[in-house]
């Protein structure tokens, strides 16, 4: 898996190698066989996922079940969210 600062300077290096490029529209595909496109771009946001679990919580969340008891967020790993 990438990290954000990789993620970053994959994008930089793209931007400086397609400069006219950058005022263009962004968008994603959403599977494998390029099926589903979409240009619903948001905000890079915080989250926290347990892959054993496959549960995710939002960052409020994860702070108040931390709060209330350390062990109930044990396998949650903190990941940035790109989409």
């Amino acid at each position: 898996m990438t990290t954000l600062k990789k993620y970053i300077d994959d994008l930089q290096k793209f931007a400086d190698k397609h400069p006219d490029l950058l005022n263009k529209p962004v968008g994603y595909i959403t599977d494998d066989e390029g099926n589903g496109f979409s240009t619903s771009i948001y905000k890079p946001t915080l989250t926290y996922y347990n892959p054993i679990e496959d549960e995710r919580l939002c960052e409020s969340d994860y702070v108040a079940y931390l709060e209330d008891n350390e062990e109930s967020v044990e396998g949650f790993k903190q990941y940035v969210v790109i989409n």
